[in-house]
């Protein structure tokens, strides 16, 4: 962690030339990201949505906002897709979050690391409770557990230290900057069960996803 951190920062100190260069070059089309590359372990795409919820992640170069249901269960999924990324375009960033301080409708009421199994890899990822705001009184608030990370040129990472460092050392070695966050949320209090089941028997339709949509910018 320190490592990347130190190099990441000295990375960020490259000339303004060196970057400018890095950042150059025409412009590369919208990745197109289709869900049905998750339609896996007897997850099938589904109709409606599971929340009145998006993570605030400004600018991507392209989305996915999907729902998939399974014997009466249903987790959403939404991908924010960056590429050519700038000062007003970037994976990571102070403002993206996954709820504003001041969103009306959402507060973000807890946070961990968690171990998980994405296609029966073992992997670390980042998790969030959001509570609903917009809720009459005498009824318990809807709440939704999220399970989240950064997918950066092939890779799996939790950390923003470690997310600028891989994404600096991508450009550099002339793999570009393709890179998304992934969002993948149940409704509580089954959430990461569903959470779970759906990472272990589909999860490996996500990087096909990903996978693909790099490829489009060769």
């Amino acid at each position: 962690m320190a490592i990347a951190a130190v190099l990441t920062l000295g990375i960020s100190f490259a000339p303004h030339a060196a970057i400018s260069f890095l950042e150059s070059g025409p412009e590369l089309p919208q990745p197109m990201l289709s869900a049905q590359s998750l339609a896996q372990g007897g997850w099938e795409i589904a109709d409606g949505s599971l929340a009145d919820w998006q993570p605030s992640f400004a600018n991507p170069a392209g989305s996915l906002n999907a729902v998939l249901a399974k014997d009466g269960r249903r987790i959403g999924i939404f991908i924010a897709y960056y590429r050519q990324q700038s000062y007003a375009r970037k994976l990571i960033s102070s403002g993206n979050a996954l709820v504003k301080s001041n969103d009306k409708a959402w507060s973000e009421v807890g946070r961990d690391v968690r171990q998980a199994k994405l296609a029966g890899q073992p992997v670390m990822l980042r998790t969030g409770v959001l509570r609903s705001n917009l809720t009459n009184l005498g009824i318990e608030p809807e709440r939704i557990k999220v399970w989240y990370w950064y997918w950066i040129d092939g890779k799996l990472i939790t950390s923003d230290h470690l997310g600028k460092f891989w994404l600096a050392l991508s450009r550099l070695s002339g793999h570009g900057d393709e890179s998304a966050a992934v969002f993948v949320y149940a409704q509580e209090p089954d959430g990461d069960t569903v959470l779970a089941d759906f990472l272990t028997s589909a999860g490996g339709g996500i990087a096909s996803l990903l996978e693909q949509a790099a490829a489009q910018r060769r």
